[in-house]
Formats: C-alpha cells, sequence, structure tokens
C-alpha cells in the first residue's frame, strides 16, 4: 500500500502581526492502493472532512526531518 497526505489550500489564518496570509491545512494521512482509495480510508476515519479543495500527494518515505 501507498501512503498519501492529504491538505487544503482551502482558508487563511493570520501571521504574527495579524496580517492574513494564505496557508495549507493538513487533513491527515492514510494508506491505500491509490490516491482515490486512500482518499476513501481516510474519509472513513475522519467524517468531519468538509473542504472543497483537497490535495494529496504519495509520500516516498516515513522519515520525519525536523528543522
Amino acid at each position: 500500500m501507498k501512503k498519501y497526505i492529504f491538505y487544503s489550500t482551502d482558508g487563511e489564518t493570520k501571521d504574527k502581526n495579524l496580517q492574513d496570509i494564505e496557508n495549507c491545512q493538513i487533513l491527515g494521512w492514510a494508506s491505500g492502493i491509490n490516491e482515490q482509495d486512500a482518499f476513501n480510508n481516510l474519509k472513513k476515519e475522519n467524517r468531519n472532512i468538509d473542504f472543497e479543495n483537497i490535495c494529496c500527494q504519495e509520500l516516498v518515505s516515513d522519515k520525519v526531518y525536523y528543522f
């Protein structure tokens, strides 16, 4: 199975100076045989996901880098 990260560009947030900035919100991670299968699995686990623009990207590794 492949792993995917799902995110949305809907919405906005504020920086430390209270200025509006565009952002991405991570909705979650899921596995599946393809991106649609993984998205279906994500929705089963998180029934309250309600965004119009959802993107996903396949992850090639579980390694996490901290900066």
